[in-house]
């Protein structure tokens, strides 16, 4: 089922209309990419395909939009969604449980000079059928429908390299409903891992009853996916374009806190990102491409960094008399007192982990010279008193990062234990703290029900 996000009642009903559609392979990581490609571009939807989400994460929120999702429950991947400006007049619907192999998600909005629009997020898997009945069902679902997405369906008759399947069903499907196809003048596909694949047509929008005019339908090489988001300006007969839209965009609060908003050398890498993929558009050479992957590569890493930099800052800020702090399960039960060392703070961490995971653990090892790997020379071999060295300053490594991402480790679970090639020797006398707190050497430890002996 759809699941809406944020009931606050609308009140506006727009004459024009800004809808983009976008495959973007997957939304974790990109909620600041997307945050700032609505504000650029001033959209008043927009309809996301294979978000990868699932029912059990939470809604990826972005400032002034409310959003409507509908998740893929059985496999991995797929996934629909589709925000909406929290002014506009618009009500989360759910998609007709008889349609089984398109994803979607479905809204209805409120228009000015026009009857209401259903818009449809849709996604049809590379792997399933496009069947004629379940199309008519979700263009049936108003008196105006507009459907965008993936629907990988190719068609020489929409300019596709080649037609497939899906694209063959869906020419025919023109006979039997009372609807029209909107194509971008470009492709929306490419393909960075395949040098021979040429790049093609699969994000279109299916119009049925909407009568307003087209008034550009534009691909832009931004954001970062294998596909490109797709960009579709609708206005009334009378009137330009521009004029509507400044007007409702001005009734749009805007935030002031500035979160979500990335700084002005990553934006700078992402212009230099999009110039090289539209650069690959004209001239697909091997040199091009090779520059393209690099530049998504920094861009990913440079991301990154902001996001983690803005986490840590928040955890920074976090005060031991926080709400979302809570004491240790096993603490709770023992009548010890608990210093805010060993406090958690779930709530805070769970929210921002939507957005980014925590950094790996350091290691406290270094790789081993393949030169020196085999014991062929003359080196005298390690002793235990080295080898606890190195597990005490790996201890205090992990303790540090456990801290530093507010992780609490139960210490009284944690045990030491010595690996030997040839016979077991006895545990040294040299203790190793973690986190404060003694951990006992052992002989043997059960973990996952696996006996580990050393």
């Amino acid at each position: 089922m759809a699941s809406p996000d944020g009931n606050n009642p609308s009140r506006l009903k727009p004459r024009s209309l800004r809808v983009g559609f976008f495959n973007l392979n997957g939304l974790r990581g990109q909620r600041a990419k997307l945050s700032d490609f609505v504000r650029d571009h001033k959209l008043d939807v927009f309809l996301l395909q294979e978000t990868f989400l699932k029912p059990s994460q939470r809604s990826p929120k972005l400032p002034n939009f409310n959003l409507v999702r509908n998740d893929r429950t059985k496999g991995p991947k797929g996934g629909t969604l589709i925000y909406y400006k929290r002014s506009l007049h618009c009500i989360p619907l759910d998609p007709p449980e008889s349609v089984s192999n398109i994803e979607a998600s479905v809204c209805r909005l409120s228009m000015t000079g026009h009857p209401p629009i259903t818009l449809i997020s849709a996604y049809l898997s590379p792997s399933k059928e496009l069947h004629s009945n379940e199309l008519v069902t979700l263009l049936s679902m108003g008196e105006s429908v507009l459907l965008a997405g993936d629907l990988n369906a190719k068609n020489t008759l929409w300019n596709c390299n080649c037609t497939n399947g899906r694209g063959a069903a869906l020419e025919s499907c023109l006979d039997e409903i009372d609807m029209s196809i909107l194509v971008p003048s470009e492709p929306t596909h490419y393909s960075f891992i395949d040098d021979s694949y040429r790049p093609d047509i699969l994000d279109i929008a299916l119009v049925r009853n909407v009568c307003l005019n087209v008034r550009s339908l534009r691909v832009l090489h931004e954001l970062d996916s294998d596909h490109r988001p797709v960009i579709l300006d609708l206005a009334p007969h009378n009137g330009p374009l521009t004029q509507v839209l400044t007007i409702s965009s001005e009734r749009v609060p805007e935030t002031g806190n500035g979160q979500g908003q990335l700084p002005d050398d990553v934006r700078w890498v992402l212009r230099r990102r999009n110039a090289a993929l539209k650069a690959c558009v004209s001239d697909p050479s091997p040199d091009r491409r090779r520059l393209a992957r690099y530049l998504q590569r920094e861009a990913r890493r440079r991301i990154q960094e902001a996001v983690d930099s803005r986490w840590e800052q928040h955890l920074s800020e976090i005060k031991p008399t926080h709400t979302a702090f809570w004491k240790l399960s096993q603490s709770s039960l023992a009548s010890t007192h608990v210093d805010h060392d060993h406090l958690v703070a779930v709530d805070t961490f769970v929210e921002s982990r939507n957005a980014i995971l925590p950094p790996p653990i350091p290691r406290p090892f270094q790789t081993i010279d393949p030169d020196v790997d085999a014991p062929l020379d003359s080196l005298a071999p390690v002793t235990i008193e080295e080898v606890v060295a190195l597990i005490k300053a790996a201890a205090d490594q992990l303790g540090e990062w456990f801290r530093k991402w507010r992780i609490t480790v139960n210490s009284s679970k944690s045990q030491a234990i010595l690996f030997y090639r040839k016979f077991q020797k006895e545990a040294p006398n040299a203790s190793v703290r973690l986190s404060g707190q003694i951990i006992p050497w052992t002989s043997k430890v059960k973990w996952v029900c696996t006996l580990i002996r050393g």
